[in-house]
């Protein structure tokens, strides 16, 4: 028997059996929204709203929710007014998440407000609104006078979602945060440096701009741009030839610059960070100590060791220890674990095993 249509059967047949579906089973939920990519989106709507009441477990809702706007379905906007309304916080928490990551608002606190944005867009797709909304923002963003930079910065990052950026690009937020990096104030050019890593770009497009940065006279313009480095796939290449100097030549930053440097698997950065562990200064050492552990090359142990032989002082044993040695061997620090401690627990059998191996390929 040739089965019915949702149009001949009712929509809402569909739905509820759908729905019975999706129940505990997130990666359902996924499925069953894409199969209703061809169901007419008002009426689905109207289905959902009579059938929400009926999914009695909180996590069902929240999935379907996910399903709908990630899935970009024709009807998400309106299953998310679902959400907003719900009985559980929970399910209305991820409404109002999905909802900021559309209109670059939070409307948790501001039902009004809320309404009246529903209001605004009701009956259009995610994608039309996420664009105007982009706009907006950034239109807004842009006539933020420098003086209230600071704060407006505050919310960038929670404001950036992978799921607007092509949308924010598009409305030129890239160009607005590189100025906001070079003309400030420090908080503002901090928050647009954290932001900008995300939007997918070619090293040779990335590249200048932190260059200008890390070399900018305005230390807090560098320090910024050394402090977010790490976000950035940037070159061995661009980090000895920019990096580097600053470790060299730029001592109220040396520390930022050396913390910098620890990036996983960097093993060229090892020789450059290791003879800071023995430095005076405890930024200093302790950023080259965190920077080594990061990297997670054993060649750092034995000048930690020497670091502390040379310098018993509670604070070079707890900076060595708890943050470089202890990451790097998966010992934990303890006051009393010195140098001598770890070079009799570390160092000695190692050397005593070379020995051994060296004597024995003699006697052969």
């Amino acid at each position: 028997m040739k089965e019915k249509s949702p149009q001949r059967g009712g929509i809402a047949t569909r739905i509820s059996a759908d729905l019975k579906k999706i129940a505990g089973k997130p990666d359902v939920a996924l499925r069953v929204v894409k199969d209703w990519g061809a169901l007419d989106a008002a009426s689905l709507a109207a289905a959902l709203r009579r059938a929400w009441p009926a999914l009695a477990n909180p996590a069902d809702r929240q999935q379907l929710l996910k399903a709908m706007f990630h899935g970009r379905h024709p009807a998400a906007l309106e299953v998310l007014d679902l959400g907003m309304g719900d009985r559980d916080a929970g399910v209305r928490s991820w409404a109002s998440e999905f909802v900021a990551g559309i209109a670059f608002r939070d409307f948790r606190r501001d039902p009004q407000g809320y309404a009246a944005w529903r209001s605004a867009i009701a009956g259009r797709t995610v994608d039309d609104v996420l664009r105007e909304n982009a706009s907006a923002f950034v239109t807004r963003l842009r006539k933020t006078p420098l003086a209230d930079r600071a704060t407006a910065s505050r919310g960038l990052f929670e404001a950036v979602r992978a799921g607007s950026l092509a949308a924010l690009a598009d409305a030129g937020i890239i160009p607005l945060l590189e100025d906001w990096v070079a003309s400030g104030p420090p908080e503002a050019a901090e928050n647009a440096l954290r932001v900008l890593h995300r939007f997918p770009r070619a090293a040779d497009e990335v590249e200048p701009r932190l260059s200008a940065w890390l070399g900018s006279h305005n230390e807090a313009v560098a320090k910024s741009a050394l402090k977010h480095l790490r976000e950035y796939p940037v070159s061995e290449a661009f980090q000895r030839a920019n990096v580097l100097a600053i470790v060299r030549g730029r001592p109220s930053l040396r520390a930022a610059a050396l913390r910098a440097l620890g990036r996983k698997g960097a093993s060229w950065a090892v020789e450059h960070l290791l003879p800071w562990v023995a430095d005076s200064d405890e930024d200093v050492f302790l950023a080259a100590a965190e920077s080594l552990a990061e990297i997670g090359d054993a060649r750092a142990i034995p000048a930690m060791v020497e670091a502390m032989k040379a310098d018993p002082s509670p604070s070079r044993i707890y900076n060595l220890g708890n943050f470089g040695l202890g990451p790097l061997t998966g010992l934990e620090y303890e006051p009393s674990r010195d140098g001598k401690w770890w070079e009799k627990k570390l160092l000695r059998p190692v050397r005593a095993q070379k020995k051994k191996s060296s004597g024995g390929r003699k006697s052969r």
